[in-house]
């Protein structure tokens, strides 16, 4: 019963923080996730630890589903997604504390499961009202390239209209700490504009010149075609080009056309 119980509650916390931090997530990885923090939750009741290392223990549990049911990313994400979880499941026990002291309430299972559920309801009520808000969408992606790979999150950019005029093939931008990642000196130097003529022998087949216009200019932005893309899990057909160094992405670190993204 405990172990079911505490299954339900984590598989709505995960589904909120999730949604909260504005992720796309698998079904089954979420479920996996729910699994690993029952058991892990059950196992620290069954040792009974002191208060310090059970608080240790929550806190680990806590990454360990991060981990399990969004994948891996940076750091700072990662303590963001386990803080968005640990918030949710406490709001959930708050709601249901909060509920217990209405009233004579029987102390029985059914009272239990009742308020229990009202809780997880209200909660779950106050998440679609901040959902409701318009905010960036937000996808994963992953990118490999002459043996390299660079997985980073991007933002959602129905204004990013650059295709290659010739293909049509749209072009995402990423950052050049992302390329950096997937390029050699010589390449990144190249596809940053720094070195306006030898094309690297790895790049020779794989550079297109795209016309870029801002606001009061215009110009011929250098990108490439990587070995694969995917953007959400679904494989793309794109190009890739670096931002310039004077360009801030802010907290993101690539633009993606809104043509490549996978659909809710």
């Amino acid at each position: 019963m405990y172990f079911l119980l505490d299954f339900c509650l984590d598989l709505v916390s995960l589904i909120l923080a999730g949604k909260l931090c504005r992720l796309r997530f698998r079904k089954r990885r979420i479920v996996l996730g729910s699994l690993s923090g029952a058991a892990f939750s059950l196992a620290v009741v069954l040792i009974s630890p002191g208060k310090r290392l059970k608080f240790f223990l929550t806190v680990v549990n806590s990454f360990l589903m991060v981990l399990i049911s969004f994948g891996k990313g940076k750091p700072i994400r990662i303590v963001r997604r386990a803080a968005v979880l640990w918030a949710a499941g406490g709001l959930i026990g708050g709601v249901f504390s909060a509920l217990m002291t209405l009233g004579a309430l029987h102390r029985d299972k059914k009272t239990f499961i009742l308020v229990l559920s009202v809780s997880v309801c209200a909660v779950v009520l106050m998440a679609r009202i901040i959902l409701r808000r318009p905010t960036a969408a937000v996808s994963f992606v992953k990118v490999r390239f002459s043996g390299r790979i660079a997985a980073f999150s991007g933002l959602v950019d129905s204004g990013n209209l650059l295709r290659d005029p010739i293909s049509g093939t749209p072009v995402m931008i990423v950052s050049p700490d992302v390329a950096k990642k997937l390029l050699n000196a010589d390449e990144l130097s190249y596809l940053a504009g720094e070195d306006p003529t030898d094309v690297p022998r790895t790049l020779a087949d794989r550079v297109r010149m795209i016309p870029s216009r801002s606001v009061g200019s215009s110009g011929l932005l250098r990108a490439f075609r990587p070995d694969f893309v995917t953007v959400d899990g679904a494989g793309r057909d794109v190009l890739l080009a670096v931002t310039p160094p004077a360009c801030d992405l802010g907290q993101y670190d690539g633009i993606i056309p809104s043509s490549v993204a996978v659909p809710n």
